[in-house]
Formats: structure tokens, sequence, C-alpha cells
């Protein structure tokens, strides 16, 4: 089989590029920063050599204002070619040994006066981070990105196998860009079948989102029907909680709205209080509904740190040093004072472990959660 010309390769890059943009798309950029790997985020140099004994290798080389590929036809082995290394003695064994295709190796420093790699035919190899030193270590090279492949034959760099590729490299990114640990704790805080797909899981924050919505535009609302909005529905409240415990208490004495841990000893105690009621007076002092939110949080804390043994004895298991939150208000409560924003930035920046938060955040979190789902939930699945 022919090897691929420099016109292929460059016709394959332009495909794979203008893929990978076009599906991903949809991604707001923050999720695309999370999703994209780096080095395909934003145009750069391209060096690829062709090798006529076989394989084709890719450096991501410094960014560019587009996309530049570089096609250097060479006659020695690939991995000579890509790390520019004199060829490896004929009686040493390779290092290691691609199997099969889209191989990730990550973040190492591979030291072999052998070949670095040995690839199957079809195989591919991406490596990112990664250091290759020989000869004891005193010439080596570092590459940002280099993706490796065992064929350079004519047929495997077409357009459509560019676009083909693209899909797949997406899907992958896809795959790893939210822990699936996460998506299992939101499964469970919405209370939603273990096997349910993304999509499922999206639809029905969505639908709490909604109702949510309409719960905090009602004229009358207190705060009871709040907690036992949030207790249906505690993905609100932290979308990868561990454990969240309603009305939780601490000794005789006091009563948490809720409890939410975290890990083994992350606690965060919550203190509701009514979405309607104002965080600061017209002269920037806190009102006394958050003076006396925050006090009680406080106590809570204190309490806490003073009866360790009876609060690990009961429930909060490892609990150590919790930190605590209140709800309270609403957004627009705030922006209405001419301060308002710079008022709560100022209280919350003395409060000793104690955060304010008003409802519109739990509303942010949960629309930034379904964001995140998104990304890592393909169109139509």
């Amino acid at each position: 089989m022919p090897t691929a010309t420099a016109d292929q390769l460059r016709a394959y890059f332009q495909a794979y590029l203008h893929t990978m943009d076009e599906i991903s798309s949809y991604l707001s950029a923050e999720n695309r920063d999370r999703v994209i790997p780096s080095f395909l985020r934003n145009p750069r140099r391209l060096r690829a050599y062709v090798s006529s004994r076989g394989g084709v290798a890719v450096e991501y080389m410094q960014p560019s204002d587009r996309w530049r590929p570089e096609v250097i036809p060479t006659d020695v082995d690939i991995e000579v070619a890509a790390l520019n290394r004199r060829p490896a003695r004929a009686d040493t064994f390779p290092l290691l040994r691609i199997l099969g295709e889209r191989i990730v190796v990550a973040h190492l420093s591979l030291e072999s006066d052998g070949p670095f790699f040995e690839m199957s035919p079809g195989g591919d190899v991406r490596f990112v981070d990664v250091a290759f030193k020989w000869s004891g270590g005193r010439e080596q090279k570092i590459v940002g990105c280099l993706h490796v492949f065992a064929d350079s034959d004519g047929e495997r760099w077409s357009e459509v196998r560019a676009r083909r590729d693209a899909v797949e490299h997406f899907n992958g990114f896809l795959d790893h860009a939210l822990a699936p640990s996460d998506l299992i704790r939101v499964r469970a805080l919405l209370r939603l079948p273990t096997d349910m797909p993304g999509k499922g899981v999206v639809q029905r924050l969505e639908e709490v989102i909604l109702e949510y919505r309409e719960l905090l535009g009602r004229t009358t609302l207190s705060e009871e029907e709040v907690q036992q909005f949030l207790v249906a529905n505690q993905v609100l409240l932290d979308p990868v909680a561990q454990r969240i415990l309603p009305k939780h208490p601490l000794g005789e004495d006091h009563v948490t709205d809720f409890v939410i841990q975290h890990g083994d000893s992350e606690y965060v105690l919550v203190e509701l209080e009514n979405p309607s009621l104002p965080l600061f007076t017209r002269k920037g002092d806190a009102s006394k509904h958050l003076r006396h939110a925050t006090r009680q949080v406080g106590d809570w804390i204190v309490w806490v740190r003073e009866n360790l043994d009876y609060a690990k004895k009961h429930s909060l298991d490892s609990i150590y040093e919790p930190e605590g939150v209140v709800i309270i208000g609403r957004r627009q409560l705030i922006q209405s004072l001419p301060n308002g924003q710079a008022w709560l930035k100022r209280e919350n920046s003395t409060l000793q472990n104690i955060k304010i938060r008003t409802y519109d955040d739990l509303l942010d979190d949960a629309q930034h959660l379904v964001d995140r789902l998104r990304a890592v939930t393909r169109p139509g699945s």
C-alpha cells in the first residue's frame, strides 16, 4: 500500500480538526475547556513525520494563529524521526508494546537505550507530558503531546477516516470529563435508577430546577416549605454530596436544618432562613435575621468541637472541624442595594468557617451541574 502523501495528511488534519470543532460546538466555553484536551482547544503548529518504513507521528507544537500542519517524509523508523534520536541497537527490546487503539500514556518519564515503543498494526498511542530519556538520561526529548500511529498507508489517512477518528476521540474525551462517582451520587440524590443513562439524569434535573424556580417565585413561602422541597430534592443542596442528613440533632439543644458530608471528615452544617428575608439593612449592616443565623451556625460549630465523641457516635463519623452555611434571601434583594454585593463579600470574608449563600446560588449550582452533565452526554443518547 502506498505511503500517505503530504497532501493526504494535510487534508486529513483539516477534516479532523473541522469535525472536532463541529461536534463540540454545543459545549459552553467552560465545558469545552473541561472536555477537550489543551492541545486541541486552540490552533497550533503540527509537525507530522511519515515514515516509509511505516508509521506517522504527529507532534502538537507551540500555539499559532491557525492550525499549521507541517509534513516531513522520512526513511528512518518513526520513533527515531519523532524523538530525533539515533536508532537503537538491534539486540534491544522495546520498553512499551502498544497493542490497541487510542492508548494514552501520560505524565511519565521513560528511560531506555532501546526502542521506547513497538506498535501492533492499526494501533495508535498518544503521549501527553512525557519525557523520553536515553543514553543514561543525558539525552532527552520532552513532549506535550505526541500522537503516534502504526500505519502510514494512504487509505488510513483519508478524510472519511479523519471524521471517524474525530468522533471516536471526542466520545472518549466525553467519557473522562465527569468522574463516574459524581454521576453515581447525582443519581442517588435524585433517587433515580442506578443504570439510568446521562440523558435521563439531565432531564430529571431540569425538571427539578423548573419546580424550584416555581417554588421561589411564589408570593408567600414558608421556611418549612423550602425545607421539605430540599429534603425531597437534595441534589440542589450539594450535587456531589456523599450524604445529606435533614434535621440532624446536635445533642439536646441544637437541630440543624441539614448536615452535608463530603469526605470521611468533611462536614457542612446548614441553616435555612426564609427566601424573602433581607440580608442587609439600607446602611449595609447585617440584618437581624442574618446575624441570628450566623450566630446559630457558629454555636453549632463550637458544640461539635466540644462534643466530638458524642457527635461521632451519633451518625457524624470522623467529623472533626465542620464548616457552616447560611442560606437566606434572594439575589435580587442584594442587587437592589447600592453596594449589596460588596457587603456580602465583606460579610463572607469576616466570618470564620461560615459562608452565606442565597437561594439563587443553589439554582446556579444546579444549572452548572446540568451543563456539566450535558458535556458528558452525547447528543441523542
